[in-house]
């Protein structure tokens, strides 16, 4: 369940809402969408799984690593990197703040 200021009725859009077009600044392909479709895609975008590319790095130590750490309860450890600090640690990067 979506917290409750992201329920559509808290930003007080309605059913009827949903079938407007709005302009989809190149989310999609056409210049301009029903609601529903741009809600659609964002949900896509936002709410499905994550990848994410770390071959070719020149760095197969780190390479390594990352592929290690990710396979193992990635749920967990994916808000710990969020965070920063193992990466940063381990790649010897300082920590923005």
């Amino acid at each position: 369940e979506p917290p409750q200021e992201l329920h559509l009725s808290s930003l007080g859009i309605t059913v009827n809402d949903l079938e407007k077009e709005f302009p989809t600044n190149g989310l999609l392909q056409n210049e301009k969408a029903p609601l529903k479709d741009i809600l659609n895609r964002l949900k896509e975008i936002y709410c499905n799984k994550v990848g994410f590319e770390f071959k070719g790095l020149d760095r197969p130590d780190i390479e390594k690593w990352i592929e290690n750490y990710v396979g193992h309860d990635m749920a967990h450890k994916m808000k710990r990197a969020a965070m920063g600090e193992e990466i940063d640690a381990f790649a010897n990067i300082p920590t923005a703040g």
